[in-house]
């Protein structure tokens, strides 16, 4: 995305980026991988941010999924309408 699509800090496009050529990229761009590890890091906390608040719904849902191996979704719509999350 950041390489390939020029959609970084900066509007830089450095081609296709893929497995054979981020190497390449890595070695003439260090910053790159410290971009993308930044972005990956605000990313990261977003995510967790959204599922703090909802744990509980996660760990019982896990362990039905463990005790049972599938959820229908009427039993998905009960747990998740019995969670009240404060929105922001």
């Amino acid at each position: 995305m950041i390489a390939g699509h020029g959609l970084g800090s900066r509007l830089l496009w450095l081609g296709d980026a893929d497995p054979d050529t981020i190497s390449a990229f890595l070695r003439a761009y260090p910053s790159l991988a410290d971009e993308v590890s930044r972005l990956l890091a605000v990313e990261h906390e977003e995510v967790m941010a959204l599922l703090r608040p909802r744990v509980q719904l996660i760990n019982e849902m896990a362990s039905i999924l463990v005790a049972h191996g599938t959820m229908i979704g009427a039993e998905v719509e009960e747990l998740v309408s019995s969670v009240r999350v404060a929105q922001k």
